[in-house]
């Protein structure tokens, strides 16, 4: 089934703001604290939009992946043709750069003569887990959940398809009480229930579509309520557990945890609905380069931006000088590789770019 031209461009939209907000929760500069009476407006404004609004990227990453994967996918034959595709689009890049980033781990560690002190590991057991397994950089564990998420999708789409309506409620029911069903494999879930559970929902959409069509058509005084009734569930939830974290780890409550999923699900809705009332030329346009952003947004940046915002900016305030600069570095770094050097950036980036979404 065919998504509207509007349906498409919502989602590429949506791509944007959800990288913008990657990027800022790879930023974070406070850290957690367990006293609501401790917290000043800085920790809050972080906690709110890192914690509360940030938390909505990864979702609908997994479920714009789930929802154009099936879309395209009909039988054996077309999931291999699409196995084929990301290859190119997904597994070169996701190699590529995490050899780039070793590499830029490894150069710093030898300036510095960090290598006697093992912190990289030079054996091949060691470069095989550092750039397949665990690469050097937070942002790709969701690159490999995708890729084991399209492996095994003529699993996923057989128990969506049989059964439907059951499927979705007992992968929301894992989801909404954080019971992890795959193991640590080098220091990351094989496959995270956040993941799994949204990717399985851009499956189950793909025969419902008329109902995210829908949704992007709702009254605009609608659409504020919900936003209302968001904002105030962030800024509860932020009141009711200060230091609520899920990352790996189980510091919350079951009160903050049912908050933070409503939160997330209603995020997604909202994400999609206001992605839907901003498609200019020029935001399509940035859009494009989304997945480059994704790639690239991280190390080696850090380790340059951190330490010239260690020595100007005290370090709870460095979330919003590195956010903006680390934001308007990557994006000018890729319209610059994408128009001089295109063939470097094709590479990079599995042929994604502004120009191929223009064509689209």
């Amino acid at each position: 089934m065919k998504l509207s031209s509007n349906l498409s461009r919502a989602f590429c939209t949506a791509k944007l703001l959800a990288i913008l907000l990657v990027i800022a929760v790879h930023n974070r500069s406070v850290g957690k604290i367990a006293d609501f009476e401790l917290i000043n407006l800085n920790y809050f404004l972080q906690e709110s939009l890192l914690n509360g609004v940030g938390r909505v990227a990864v979702p609908f990453f997994a479920f714009a992946s789930g929802l154009f994967f099936f879309k395209d996918y009909e039988n054996i034959s077309s999931w291999i043709n699409g196995l084929k595709k990301r290859v190119r689009t997904l597994l070169i890049p996701y190699l590529l750069c995490s050899l780039l980033i070793y590499l830029s781990f490894l150069a710093k560690q030898i300036l510095y003569g960090y290598l006697s002190q093992g912190n990289l590991s030079l054996s091949v057991s060691g470069i095989i887990n550092d750039i397949i397994i665990h690469p050097r950089s937070i942002q790709f564990w969701f690159l490999r959940d995708l890729m084991i998420l399209f492996l095994i999708s003529p699993l996923v789409s057989i128990f969506v398809r049989r059964f439907s309506y059951l499927s979705i409620i007992i992968l929301f029911a894992l989801w909404l009480f954080e019971i992890r069903v795959f193991p640590i494999v080098s220091g990351w879930y094989l496959i995270n229930i956040n993941t799994l559970f949204f990717f399985a929902l851009g499956s189950f959409f793909v025969p419902r579509i008329s109902r995210l069509e829908r949704l992007i058509s709702i009254e605009t005084k609608y659409a504020f309520m919900f936003l209302v009734l968001y904002i105030g569930l962030i800024i509860f939830r932020v009141y009711l557990d200060p230091s609520f974290d899920l990352w790996y780890e189980k510091q919350f409550t079951e009160y903050s945890l049912a908050l933070q999923k409503i939160i997330i699900l209603l995020g997604v809705i909202l994400l999609i609905y206001f992605s839907s009332k901003l498609n200019s030329k020029k935001v399509l346009f940035i859009s494009g380069f989304t997945f480059f952003v994704y790639l690239l947004h991280t190390e080696p940046i850090w380790s340059i931006v951190g330490r010239l915002t260690a020595a100007i900016i005290e370090q709870q305030y460095t979330f919003y000088f590195n956010f903006v600069f680390v934001t308007l570095f990557v994006f000018v770094l890729g319209v610059i590789l994408e128009r001089y050097f295109p063939t470097i950036y094709e590479l990079i980036t599995g042929r994604r770019g502004p120009n191929r979404l223009q064509r689209a």
